[in-house]
């Protein structure tokens, strides 16, 4: 749910087996304390275009169940955001769930900030490959910080996916 704290997150085996990038989020967000009452849909709902939880679920494909007196929707995490602190979020409305579909291939996490925790990322980076016999099948390359939202890049994804993944294409 979205009350979950990052420090459940951090201890769930569930969370680990299954979004390891979003473990490796929640360890490099904030400090001890924080982390022990930060939730994360606080960390989505605030809209920050550096939200260290944001960037790994764009890269997982993850949505959003929003529920109100109306009733309920669902949103894919990437099309939430709409500027800095601003999201489409409605009066009355507030985030039930984060859906996590099961992850193909691989996702890992990375974080450039003047220190690893307790600052704003200078840029924060999800990138998720899934790969066969070494070709990529699917590919999702997120960037936090480097835009007012959350940043998907498309034409990076175009150009890895059917290649073989090395060092000379990345």
């Amino acid at each position: 749910g979205a009350g979950t704290s990052l420090a459940q997150i951090l201890t769930s085996e569930l969370v680990d087996q299954y979004a390891p990038a979003l473990v490796q989020a929640a360890k490099e967000h904030s400090s001890v304390s924080i982390r022990s009452t930060a939730t994360l849909g606080g960390n989505i709902a605030n809209g920050s275009p550096a939200a260290d939880m944001v960037i790994p679920l764009i890269a997982a494909d993850a949505k959003l169940r929003l529920v109100s007196a109306k009733g309920e929707r669902f949103m894919a995490v990437e099309n939430f955001f709409v500027g800095p602190g601003q999201t489409k979020l409605e009066p009355g409305e507030l985030i039930a769930d984060v859906h996590i579909p099961p992850v193909k291939g691989q996702v890992v996490f990375l974080k450039l900030g003047r220190r690893k925790a307790q600052a704003c990322s200078i840029v924060v980076t999800a990138v998720r490959l899934e790969t066969t016999g070494g070709v990529c099948k699917a590919a999702r390359v997120v960037l936090g910080s480097m835009a007012p939202t959350p940043l998907r890049c498309v034409k990076a994804e175009e150009i890895l996916v059917g290649k073989s993944v090395d060092q000379a294409l990345v």
